[in-house]
């Protein structure tokens, strides 16, 4: 679960959300894009991840798999979004929505 906070973002920018804040600057450094940390975990065998707006009306869900890319399974590679502009709004839960991303441990706050 997470609660957006009131951030306006550039068309293109990313924000990120994260699990635990301090073991992601760990990681990976201050000063990305950060609006706030999420309760509770994401399954890495699948799960379906829902935007809804202040009332409580989906936006968007999309539902990822664990088996999609061998690289994805375990070995250090997220999955991005294939063509964030190009993908249909209904498409974003098949495979091919999605692909490894470039480099291992992904690109957090950047497109990949």
């Amino acid at each position: 679960d997470f609660t957006f906070p009131s951030v306006d973002l550039a068309p293109g920018a990313c924000c990120l959300v994260v699990k635990d804040v301090a073991a992601f600057e760990a990681r990976y450094g201050p000063g990305l894009p950060v609006v706030g940390q999420y309760l509770g975990s994401l399954a890495n065998d699948g799960e379906r991840i829902t935007l809804v707006d202040p009332l409580g009306a989906a936006i968007q869900s999309v539902k990822y798999e664990d088996n999609w890319y061998d690289s994805t399974d375990g070995r250090g590679y997220s999955l991005v979004s294939a063509d964030p502009a190009g993908t249909d709004l209904e498409s974003w839960s098949q495979k091919n929505a999605w692909r490894p991303s470039d480099r291992e441990g992904g690109s957090p706050g950047k497109m990949d």
